[in-house]
């Protein structure tokens, strides 16, 4: 059976971003591929994420996986998480350089979450 962490949850991301910074304070250049951030958009459904969402929206998420609010929803985590790990390697050198290879819009973010326009 596959494990995916998932992104909306806070210790995956600072398990993800203590990593990265440790890999960056040794050397100067991050390449991202068309996965990174990513996360399938059939996931997202386990219980923390739920009721994150849950919380904010006052209901569940919708049973399609591919509803607009929640695809965005989710992918707003994901960007919101690119940027902190962007902080964290600029903070940690300045003259890093970050690149990333997005896969093609609409379809990154109607399966991986990832918006990259």
């Amino acid at each position: 059976m596959r494990q995916v962490r998932s992104p909306p949850q806070p210790k995956s991301g600072l398990l993800l971003t203590t990593q990265i910074s440790k890999a960056c304070s040794q050397i100067k250049t991050l390449q991202g591929d068309d996965r990174f951030p990513a996360f399938p958009s059939e996931g997202g459904y386990e219980q923390k994420t739920v009721e994150r969402y849950q919380q904010e929206f006052n209901q569940l998420p919708p049973v399609n996986s591919k509803d607009p609010q929640w695809l965005q929803w989710r992918a707003d985590i994901l960007s919101n998480f690119l940027t902190r790990v962007y902080r964290e390697i600029i903070s940690i050198n300045s003259e890093s350089i970050i690149s990333l290879a997005p896969s093609v819009y609409p379809w990154s973010s109607e399966n991986y979450l990832s918006v990259s326009l």
